[in-house]
This record gives structure tokens, sequence and C-alpha cells, in this order.
């Protein structure tokens, strides 16, 4: 997919790359730069012949004025980290919305499990790269991320049969050996 208005030109590719499509791609967001001018042409197109459909599409225009209003306002509720490990990251928020998402800089990754309040949550993929936690209901909420790779538990698990598969193996001929010595 292409977008461009005036000079600005940028090309949407799928996580693989390639231009084949987006499929089951959901609230995607394309960043046109910043504009001294007011544009009035956006110019959408595609390189691949195929059917495509949109719920909804939305042209958003952030004004430079109230940039350092909303720069204070994301400090004033930003992600207080008090823990940090390599598999942990613990800390506290402040908000005032009933819903909202802290945006992490770490890169999403399912093996990171997610608790607000002592409550499971499941963790969001933030512009196809970062960690996202919602959070629900306003005031001060404790936060704790811990990471378990992918597969580490059935790994564990797997070990553990193999191990007594080889000690079993490992016994096995010495018992054999024993019977005929009698």
């Amino acid at each position: 997919m292409n977008i461009s208005t005036g000079q600005i030109k940028k090309r949407a590719v799928n996580r693989m790359g390639t231009i084949q499509g987006f499929s089951n791609m959901k609230d995607y967001m394309i960043n046109l730069g910043r504009f001294h001018q007011k544009e009035t042409d956006i110019h959408v197109s595609f390189d691949t012949i195929g059917d495509y459909t949109f719920e909804a599409m939305e042209v958003l225009a952030v004004p430079l004025s109230t940039y350092e209003n909303q720069v204070t306002d994301c400090m004033d509720h930003s992600f207080h980290a008090e823990e940090f490990e390599n598999d942990r990251v613990s800390g506290t928020v402040d908000t005032e919305a009933d819903d909202s998402m802290i945006y992490l800089s770490i890169p999403y990754n399912a093996g990171w499990k997610a608790y607000v309040d002592g409550h499971t949550v499941d963790t969001k993929r933030i512009n196809t790269t970062f960690t996202g936690i919602p959070v629900t209901g306003t005031g001060t909420h404790t936060v704790e991320l811990r990471y378990r790779p992918v597969g580490f538990t059935f790994g564990i698990a797997a070990f553990i049969a193999g191990l007594i598969g080889c000690i079993f193996i490992c016994l096995l001929p010495k018992r054999r050996k024993g019977e005929f010595d009698a």
C-alpha cells in the first residue's frame, strides 16, 4: 500500500516484507510526518491486484501547539518502574481514564505475562513491535511483568522425561547382568 501527500511518500508492507497484502490487519497507523502548511490531498494506492475492504479509514492531524501539553500529560501518567530485572519488571502507574494502555519500549514477546493489581491481563502488540498493557479503572495501579520463554514448561517436562528414560536405560543392563550371575 502506498500513501503520499505533497512530497512525503510512505509504503506499507506486511510483516514478511513483501507486497502480498495485509491479511487480518487491524488498527494500522501510518505517520505521514510534519507539515508546515495544510495538505488537502492524500493518495492511497495498491501495488497488487486484489479486493481490499476497510471498515473505516481515519485521517488524524495533531496541531503542534498541543504537543507540549500532550507530552506533559504522558509524563504525568507514565509507568514508574520500581524493579527491573531480565525476567521481571514491576512498578506503578496513575490513570485518569477508565480504559488506558501502558506503552512499553519492551519488544513484544508472547513470553511476557502481565498482572495489573494482581489480576492477569493479556499483553498487546503496539505498533507491530512493542508491548502494551491494558489498564482498567482510574487511580494508582500496580503492574508486574514476568517473562518465561515460550515452551519453557514443555522443555522442562521433556528434559525430566529424557533424564528418567536415560536412568532407566542405564540401570536396565545391570539388572540383567545380576540375574545371570546367580
